[in-house]
């Protein structure tokens, strides 16, 4: 306690209310047990003891708080007077002591004779730690009013300090939910990792079994082949019209769609769209037959479909690229052991864009799977929707459309649509064999031809095929063969026919670059075994124009020629600019040859 008076008397006063004397108080109490009833003797003599201290004006008033401050132990009630002259007086004091100390209570003690209550508001302000008294007053008033603030002043201090906690414990906890919070986005983060990973992997798995039954498909088809062409070579006095040359040719053309399915599984090579009407039933018949036998263990697939046909025109290898990407994504949501249902039907509509021809059909190819229980279906949809974007976009290439929806049922279901064919329009094979008849007589004379490729048998059967058209064949197997051919016969050769990727580090393209230079005219015919978009650092490729895709069969081959004679003799064969480099990387190396090559007349 704080007591700011300039009378010693109100001073004393305030000493003996506030800190009465102990002196003889035992004696007295145990004289008021004996004359008084026991249970008084019981009763609890509480007295509040209060620390005072003194000043007889404000300033000193003021120091004596800072000095409280410094030491630890503030006042907790100031009675000051209002009155204290000569110095300043008891508001202006209150000022200075709130100034040093703001939660210091005031108890104002004034007769009402220098400020009004009016006056001492519009000075001090309201606040709750300041109360009067008024003069005189009874030692009962100071006595409660002094120990009712001191417990006002700690329960503040108390509430403060419980602040002061309360927003520590609320720092630290809001620390401790940020680590929380940023292990468990680091934990959603690697689940979100290994789920793509595992999604991936799994991708890859589908992808590894398609390859493997692709390749069980392909050596079967290849067997057959080997099979008949062995029994002919084994049989005494067998001729080429013994063999069974139609099943050959059957098992040639498998052989060779099962190698563009190996093709479409890479996703990022872009395919030949070369499209052409074929009905779509025994295609994917055929493609969910493979697609079961790797998937067997994981999940059933079952196809529904009526005895009608369904021709499109679109391109087959495309269509199983498109049919496999449905089926890897459905897998993915469909539970272990779950099924995939997929029915083919067709319908009539009039949108024109989906059905450009006069009878407006559409095939369908519902791909329906269960997805086990879910909590958001559409949430569901939309990551079907997310995965199925390859898958959109192809379909869209193809005149179609993909849509995904996923039912109440917990049942999703992917829609192909594609535009019907007629049936009756001329099929491609049959245009290939009218182009093939006219490609001997389109030149009208008889042509020599250089056939270059690292395989033997390549070269041994363009060289047959060319023959039996009534051509010469040069065959060569290396860049630098070619090369010695062309030194020896440049001006009988009217046509090359080349393999891309050649021994000796060497490639087509710089075989025709070189000889271009002697020919800028000279018509080159292109063959490998990769994609057109695969081979960089050439001219452009183009299949069935100046590029054959192996493995091509003669059609392909004759096709192509027609249609290199016709560009030569109308004068719009296109060239690559002659090189005007000497050839000193084939030169360098053709003397260092081992033999001579010699032209072969077949």
């Amino acid at each position: 306690m704080l007591i700011v008076d300039d009378n010693p008397t109100i001073r004393d006063d305030y000493r003996r209310i506030l800190c009465p004397s102990t002196s003889g108080v035992e004696e007295l109490e145990s004289i008021e047990a004996i004359l008084f009833d026991e249970m008084r003797s019981h009763q609890a003599k509480v007295r509040p003891n209060f620390q005072t201290a003194f000043a007889s004006q404000g300033a000193e008033a003021e120091n004596l708080t800072k000095a409280a401050i410094e030491q630890g132990m503030p006042f907790a009630v100031a009675i000051v007077d209002v009155r204290m002259p000569p110095g300043i007086d008891g508001v202006e004091t209150v000022k200075r002591l709130w100034r040093a100390q703001t939660d210091l209570q005031i108890v104002l003690c004034t007769a009402y004779s220098d400020y009004s209550w009016q006056e001492i508001v519009e000075e001090l302000g309201t606040s709750h730690r300041l109360v009067v008294l008024k003069k005189p007053f009874d030692p009962i008033e100071v006595l409660q009013l002094c120990q009712a603030m001191c417990m006002k002043w700690v329960a503040e201090r108390e509430m403060a300090c419980r602040q002061l906690d309360l927003q520590s414990r609320l720092t630290r906890t809001s620390l401790r939910a940020e680590k929380v919070a940023g292990e468990l986005y680091q934990e959603r983060n690697f689940r979100d990792q290994l789920k793509q990973k595992r999604s991936d992997a799994e991708v890859i798995d589908v992808m590894s079994g398609l390859a493997a039954s692709i390749a069980h498909d392909f050596n079967n088809a290849l067997t057959v082949i080997q099979g008949h062409l062995s029994s002919a070579l084994l049989t005494p006095g067998g001729s080429g019209s013994t063999l069974p040359m139609e099943q050959m040719m059957q098992a040639a053309e498998r052989a060779s769609f099962l190698s563009q399915q190996m093709m479409a599984l890479t996703s990022d090579v872009e395919m030949p769209a070369e499209t052409h009407v074929f009905n779509a039933v025994p295609v994917i018949q055929k493609q969910v037959e493979m697609m079961g036998r790797v998937l067997k263990e994981k999940l059933r697939m079952e196809l529904y479909y009526s005895e009608t046909e369904l021709f499109v025109c679109a391109s087959e290898t495309l269509l199983t690229r498109l049919l496999n990407l449905m089926v890897i994504r459905a897998q993915e949501q469909v539970p272990r052991g779950g099924s995939i249902n997929i029915t083919l039907s067709s319908r009539t509509t009039m949108d024109a864009r989906l059905a450009p021809d006069a009878q407006g059909r559409q095939m369908l190819v519902h791909l329906s799977y269960s997805l086990g229980p879910v909590d958001d279906a559409a949430l569901v949809e939309k990551e079907a929707c997310d995965r199925l974007v390859p898958a959109i976009q192809l379909a869209e290439s193809l005149g179609g459309m993909l849509q995904v929806r996923a039912g109440t049922d917990s049942t999703c279901t992917q829609t192909l649509v594609l535009p019907e064919a007629d049936p009756q329009q001329p099929q491609a094979a049959m245009q290939r064999v009218m182009t093939a008849r006219n490609a001997t007589s389109a030149s009208g004379r008889q042509l020599t031809f250089m056939v270059v490729d690292d395989e033997k048998t390549v070269c041994d059967i363009l060289g047959y095929i060319l023959s039996s058209q009534g051509h010469q064949v040069m065959k060569a197997h290396s860049a630098l063969e070619a090369w010695t051919l062309w030194q020896s016969h440049h001006q009988e050769i009217d046509m090359l026919v080349t393999d891309v990727y050649l021994p000796d580090g060497l490639t087509g393209f710089d075989l025709v670059g070189h000889l271009r230079a002697a020919a800028p005219t000279l018509p080159v015919i292109y063959m490998s075994g990769y994609q057109p978009a695969m081979i960089h650092g050439g001219e452009a490729l183009t299949v069935g124009v100046n590029y054959l895709n192996k493995p091509f069969d003669v059609l392909d081959l004759l096709g192509v020629i027609s249609r290199m004679l016709e560009e030569s003799a109308s004068g719009q064969h296109v060239t690559t600019p002659p090189s005007s480099a000497p050839p000193t990387q084939l030169l360098s190396k053709i003397d260092n040859l081992p033999y001579r090559a010699q032209p072969i007349t077949v």
